[in-house]
């Protein structure tokens, strides 16, 4: 609604807007609508000053689903527009897979999305965890080193993250690097007589002690979803069965991965590293505004890091945590993938499989985060064709908008303005799109319908691009521009700027098609002996052979009723350009 605001006045009983701090502007509020002033910076300049400058801003507000509340909650940080968001990272003893991309692609979404979108700072920390038992076993197994294995895997790691166009962190925490920070926790711990050192100087978390807060993330999970075990529960040093391990005590065969603690040698538990790494990368005083993970992660390791972090505060059910985001399982032949039931397609085994990053950012995109869902070649293969549709939708209406502001650079006369049924009926479709992708993103991230509502946009486009001898310039421009950088917005850099490899190779095989084409032209035009039907027909055939050479190197010309011609990209595959005939 664009409307205006003629002070601050109470005519008609209306209530006087109230200044409110959101993000790092002033904002009005008034009723259900959140205004703010335009063109100005000057946030000590009056409503009744600005008469008639303020619009208002009807713009939904960003819901997430918390998995410990267990519904959607209106996301409000503690301190915006910054964000504070830990997320946990891997393990790295093996190769990741595409159910771990599923997660760091998702969540990598989200972040741009409330980046963009919702104007918000994201200050993201991921955990890595490089000390454990599945390190140490692995590690021998293959005779080598719990550090190094961890530091092959870790490398392998961020080149997974890398290929998958996801947007690193601001920083990335290593257990192996606070060791001190992990037996400062805790001892804190112990100090709040939530802990306690076992006969063999190892110290467990006392969940008893620390009451019935313990469980509450139990109570939301099914069975299904429960995560894997700490390796600890067989122990008879415990006090009960669900206390946990926050230092284990070394244990022959172990002693690549070992360090000195006031209770004697040993590492950390794998719950309490996460605990201790955020809280030393956040302020441990306030609650953190995000913690993502895996659903597996619920329970038992985000549990007892929440119950660790309110036990270091020696507050049992305080909080930690305003917002707990938890991404589905990624199934494959009806079961999670999962390492440890040797059940995945690794990363790199996926790009073998000759998928693209693109195309499984699309796939994350059309499965919502939180949903488990079933990797196929059927759901790959409708996340391919979306992207072939963007793909041919930005190139063709860019390439026009191009083609119709070089003709017009020569006559004014030829810029259309009157607005038909047709250009009206594309407007109203593009505002009814700018508020579904909005109100589908605010919704939890439902990105699902805004990919959809885009795909109807770009349908209805490339019809009307196709089927009016002259559309509108402008109007195509703003299309396109909300399109393009709404796309961009979800991590995928579809367009004309990616439809060709600007490789040194293909840059040469393009100018040697211009050269090859201009010699071909110069010949006819110095042909002075042949009629003029044949200099017509031998130029149509130059048009053809151009058109198929463009095909294969992977661009499609495009003829549209006598109009000015359009490019699209074509498949990857170029070893069969398309025939044709220019009339």
């Amino acid at each position: 609604t664009q409307s205006t605001w003629g002070g601050s006045s109470n005519r008609r009983g209306r209530k006087s807007p109230r200044q409110e701090k959101i993000y790092s502007q002033t904002i009005y509020k008034h009723r259900n609508f959140y205004f703010k002033l335009a063109d100005f910076s000057d946030n000590s300049v009056s409503l009744t000053e600005l008469k008639g400058t303020v619009a208002y801003m009807s713009r939904p507000a960003l819901h997430l689903v918390d998995s410990l509340a267990g519904k959607p909650k209106l996301f409000q940080p503690l301190k915006p527009p910054l964000v504070t968001w830990y997320m946990c990272g891997p393990t790295v003893y093996d190769h990741a897979h595409i159910g771990h991309a599923r997660t760091f692609v998702s969540f990598d979404i989200l972040r741009r999305v409330m980046e963009t979108h919702f104007g918000y700072s994201v200050h993201q920390v991921w955990g890595v965890t490089d000390v454990d038992d599945k390190i140490i076993n692995r590690a021998k197994e293959r005779g080598t080193t719990p550090s190094q294995l961890a530091a092959q895997f870790e490398l392998e790691f961020w080149r997974d993250i890398s290929a998958l166009h996801v947007k690193l962190p601001f920083a990335a925490t290593r257990v192996s690097e606070h060791i001190e920070e992990i037996i400062s926790f805790v001892s804190t711990i112990i100090d709040n007589k939530f802990a306690y050192v076992t006969s063999d100087n190892s110290v467990y978390f006392d969940t008893r002690a620390f009451g019935p807060s313990y469980g509450t993330f139990r109570a939301v999970v099914s069975n299904s979803d429960v995560g894997a075990p700490d390796g600890d529960e067989q122990l008879t040093t415990k006090r009960h069965p669900a206390d946990f391990a926050l230092w284990k005590s070394t244990k022959p065969g172990e002693e690549g991965a070992v360090w000195n603690s006031p209770w004697g040698p040993g590492r950390p538990g794998w719950h309490i590293e996460c605990s201790a790494m955020s809280t030393s990368h956040f302020d441990a005083s306030a609650p953190m505004d995000i913690h993502s993970g895996g659903i597996d992660l619920i329970f038992p390791h985000h549990q007892n890091e929440l119950a660790q972090c309110e036990a270091h505060q020696g507050c049992p059910g305080k909080g930690w945590v305003n917002y707990w985001l938890h991404s589905g399982h990624l199934h494959i032949e009806g079961r999670k993938m999962s390492k440890s039931l040797k059940n995945f397609i690794s990363i790199s085994d996926f790009w073998k499989m000759g998928y693209t990053a693109e195309q499984f950012r699309m796939f994350c995109l059309l499965n919502h985060y939180r949903t488990h869902t079933t990797f196929s070649a059927e759901r790959m293969k409708e996340a391919s064709s979306h992207i072939e549709r963007f793909h041919t939708f930005l190139n063709l209406v860019s390439n026009r908008v191009a083609t119709d502001i070089s003709r017009t650079q020569t006559s004014a006369s030829q810029i259309p303005t009157k607005w038909g049924s047709n250009e009206k009926e594309i407007h109203a479709l593009l505002t009814k799109t700018q508020s579904e992708v909005l109100a589908g993103l605010a919704n939890d991230l439902d990105t699902r319908t805004a990919v959809m509502s885009l795909g109807q946009l770009a349908n209805d486009t490339v019809t009307y691009v196709q089927s009016t001898p002259s559309p509108s310039i402008a109007l195509l421009a703003n299309v396109h521009h909300f399109a393009s950088t709404t796309i961009s917005s979800f991590g995928l850099p579809l367009g004309a700027a990616s439809a060709a490899n600007d490789s040194e190779s293909d840059v040469r095989e393009w100018i040697e098609l211009a050269v090859k084409s201009r010699v071909s032209l110069r010949d006819i035009a110095k042909d002075k002996t042949t009629d003029a039907s044949q200099l017509r027909k031998r130029m149509f055939d130059l048009c053809d052979q151009i058109r198929r050479d463009c095909a294969g190197l992977g661009i499609g010309l495009h003829d549209a009723n006598g109009q000015a011609a359009t490019w699209s990209a074509l498949k990857s595959d170029k070893s069969e350009p398309p025939n044709g005939t220019t009339q």
